[in-house]
């Protein structure tokens, strides 16, 4: 049986006598405020502080304790349970270590054992400055970095918002693993692999993301298919439907046996209790439940979470992380799989209503099980960083958010004030209209200790751009939030220089913040900056490739700068992370126009007309024009082919946009397009009579309109649709045999053509001159129409 290198080492560790011996405690307690409060003794001679003399004379024993410090870290607030602060060697450099963590941004003040986390790190970051010139083995540094790779990511996981430098620095760390090309055994491989490929979607790398999780299913004996199987999911479904399941396919035609270390059915999986839905799909084909190795199952959880960030979130994307969730469910016995697994079925399935009361019922779960005592610590530690288990208290918000859903406001409140997540509590006052009372919240909170987060959440409430100058002023101008959030009002208030230059301050401090730099390229579009915007806005969607927003405002700018491929291009990747949004749709149909797709620019007026019910006329002209005219396409085809298809989306329009003169004449203009392919009289007579129709609801929806001779351009437009209608009447005339056929249309077409005349001459005549005030266009119109009823 092969056995999980990180569980092995998380059993020797707590085996093995305790690194925090009286001498290194003194050691610590020396040489911690030195290193933190003056940084360059960290950054110069390692030999500096006593704890850096140390680490250089026994390696080994440092890479023991700062690995120690992880695991302890990780037990205190990932995996559980925690310790008493009693049982806590580190605990009096408690204060010391949160200064050292919150440099610039404040970790969040009630993770557990932070002194461990910062030992750690200082250990580590002291240990690589000793290995500058290569002398310790490779393999140690390995791991150093390993550990090391760990340590940042849930010093990030304890901070609200993406660091620069963390991130920064873990990429360096990533890379110096890769080109080292450490090999490490299957198990080990993947653990490490699967944290990067977190790592890499947390900061929104997803083609890093994809090559790491690529990198990790080699290791696998296994390879997964999203496919579809007949099966019921309701209690009195009759019919069978395919439901999304994941099948395993066995790469290799020997098994091998499972390394399995965990906990069977810990965390609780709780039971769906609905008298409706299923507790599982019952399938026609049952499928095989194989026991994974741990690493395999966690590649299975991952490749769900990888998936599902490929394309905006859609019931159809959460229906297949649920198929990959249930998969690694019936696969491992492992803590952290199942905690993962566990924690994102209940956040995909809060906002459903047959499942809401299952998912905070697994919430609950999940959070008597972090506290549990009566199973083995060490075996919760493997995967749980590889697999994305959550911090604690994130578990706990979760269950409040879920609540304040659905509409339990106060258990909400009682759980983000324990928690103090006070941003949070602040938004359920909000909802429910006590917006005095998260003020006075606040007041309590800065009364205890000026903090520059909490003053910026109290200019979130009160509006107060001088709460954002003290925040600024108090984090000795460290503080990008408050540049950020300051920003964000003065855009409020359509200060749009001032927006941005406070934007800018707060993106030198942090690069990586999308929302910033989203918000600083709508500025510079508001102030003509267009290639600043640009800019701004790539950054944007660098960091969060879903903003479809930031892709929308992409594809304008390069609308306005007549870039229409580019533009075309760049509205492909927006509809993709916001397939609801109708402004989005509207410039894709522009671009597509531009660039002659006409088969997209029909499947964009499609979507338009099912999320706005109506759509831009004048673009429809351009593509009628260019059907009628039989235009080259994009592919280089006529766009001729596509008539019936348009004739389609017209039908559709006409339901919906039953009032719309523009539409019904260009549905006639269609129709007339076919006079040239009748086969024969009989086939042009039933053209002719659909043309006619159709101008003449066009014409009955013009004259609707109040005072339409009275506007140049409702009076143009009517007296075209009303000599287009005259013309095609005629030659229906002439079509028709039956001599009371022809009586009936030209007597229409006559009462037609003199109530517009009359019309506008009642109207439009200068009775003192006797002359029409019109302009030539429509004089001219006027005078084909009256030609037209003489001849009548």
């Amino acid at each position: 049986m092969t056995t999980d290198t990180s569980t092995a080492r998380s059993s020797d560790t707590t085996s093995s006598p305790s690194p925090w011996t009286p001498e290194i405690l003194a050691i610590l307690a020396e040489s911690l405020n030195a290193i933190v409060y003056h940084s360059s003794a960290a950054g110069g001679d390692v030999c500096a502080t006593p704890l850096g003399r140390w680490i250089a004379a026994n390696p080994s024993e440092a890479l023991l304790a700062a690995t120690e410090a992880s695991q302890a870290f990780l037990r205190e607030n990932f995996t559980g349970p925690p310790s008493s602060v009693a049982s806590n060697p580190l605990h009096p450099f408690h204060d010391v270590a949160v200064k050292f963590l919150s440099d610039p941004e404040p970790i969040y003040r009630l993770c557990r054992a932070p002194e461990y986390l910062a030992v750690g790190i200082v250990i580590l970051e002291l240990l690589r400055s000793a290995d500058g010139s290569g002398k310790y083995h490779s393999t140690s540094r390995h791991q150093a970095n390993v550990v090391l790779i760990q340590l940042y990511w849930m010093q990030q996981c304890t901070l609200e918002e993406k660091s620069a430098v963390l991130h920064q620095k873990i990429s360096a760390l990533l890379n110096e693993i890769k080109l080292a090309g450490e090999s490490e055994n299957d198990s080990a491989a993947v653990e490490h692999l699967l944290l990067a490929c977190i790592i890499s979607l947390y900061y929104s790398d997803l083609i890093k993301a994809n090559e790491y999780l690529a990198e990790a299913k080699s290791h696998c004996r296994h390879s997964s298919l999203l496919t579809g199987i007949l099966g019921k999911r309701t209690r009195f479904q009759e019919q069978e439907y395919a439901q999304l399941v994941v099948e395993l396919q066995r790469a290799e035609t020997v098994p091998e046996p499972a390394s399995q270390i965990g906990f069977s059915n810990f965390p609780v999986n709780v039971a769906l209790d609905d008298d409706t839905l299923l507790k599982e799909a019952e399938l026609t084909k049952d499928l095989p439940h194989t026991l994974l190795a741990d690493h395999e199952a966690a590649v299975l959880l991952v490749e769900g979470l990888v998936s599902r960030r490929k394309r905006a979130r859609t019931t159809l994307q959460d229906e297949e992380h649920l198929a990959y969730i249930q998969l690694a469910l019936h696969s491992s016995n492992c803590y952290a799989i199942r905690s993962s697994a566990l924690f994102d079925r209940s956040r995909l399935e809060g906002d459903k209503s047959r499942r809401t009361t299952r998912a905070m019922q697994q919430l609950e779960v999940l959070m008597m099980s972090f506290r549990d005592t009566t199973h083995d610590p060490i075996l919760r530690a493997p995967f749980a960083l590889a697999v994305n288990v959550p911090p604690s208290w994130k578990v706990e918000e979760a269950l409040g958010f879920l609540l304040l859903q659905n509409g339990i406001t106060n258990e909400a409140i009682n759980i983000f004030t324990s928690l103090e997540l006070w941003e949070d509590v602040i938004e359920c006052y909000q909802r429910v209209g006590q917006k005095v009372k998260a003020e006075d919240l606040i007041m309590k909170e800065l009364a205890k200790e000026e903090t520059a987060v909490m003053w910026c959440r109290l200019g979130d409430i009160r509006e107060d751009v001088a709460c954002y100058d003290k925040a600024w002023e108090l984090s000795q101008h460290r503080s990008a939030r408050s540049r950020r959030d300051l920003g964000r009002l003065l855009l409020r208030r359509q200060d749009y220089q001032g927006a941005a230059d406070a934007l800018r301050q707060g993106l030198d401090i942090n690069a990586i913040d999308a929302g910033a730099w989203f918000s600083m390229g709508y500025c510079q579009l508001k102030l003509g900056e267009f290639g600043q915007a640009e800019l701004s806005l790539r950054r944007c969607v660098n960091l969060d490739p879903d903003n479809a927003l930031a892709w929308n405002n992409l594809g304008s700018i390069a609308l306005r700068g007549q870039d229409y491929n580019k533009a075309y291009r760049i509205l492909q990747d927006s509809i993709k992370a916001d397939y609801d949004n109708w402004n989005v749709w509207d410039n894709y149909q522009n671009a597509c126009l531009k660039v002659k797709d006409f088969e997209e620019e029909i499947k964009a007026c499609y979507r338009l007309l099912e999320l706005k019910g109506r759509l831009n006329v004048d673009s429809l002209g351009l593509l009628v024009a260019a059907v009628i005219d039989g235009v080259a396409d994009i592919h280089g085809v006529s766009a001729a082919r596509l008539l019936p298809k348009v004739k389609e989306l017209f039908g559709a329009m006409s339901v919906k946009l039953t009032d719309n003169s523009k539409v019904w004449y260009l549905y006639g203009k269609l129709n007339a397009s076919e006079l040239e392919r009748a086969a024969d009289e009989t086939a042009r007579k039933e053209v002719l009579q659909a043309v006619v129709m159709k101008l003449q609801r066009s014409f009955r929806c013009a004259v609707k309109e109040t005072d339409w001779e009275r506007e140049d351009y409702s009076l143009i437009n009517t007296l075209n649709v009303a000599k287009e209608l005259g013309n095609y009447q005629r030659l229906l005339i002439a079509a028709e045999t039956d001599d009371t056929e022809q009586r009936s249309v030209r007597s229409s077409c006559r009462v037609m053509l003199d109530s517009v005349i009359s019309r506008v001459e009642k109207s439009c005549t200068n009775f003192a001159t006797g002359s029409l005030a019109v302009s030539e266009e429509a004089a001219s119109l006027l005078t084909d129409i009256r030609a037209m009823r003489a001849q009548l």
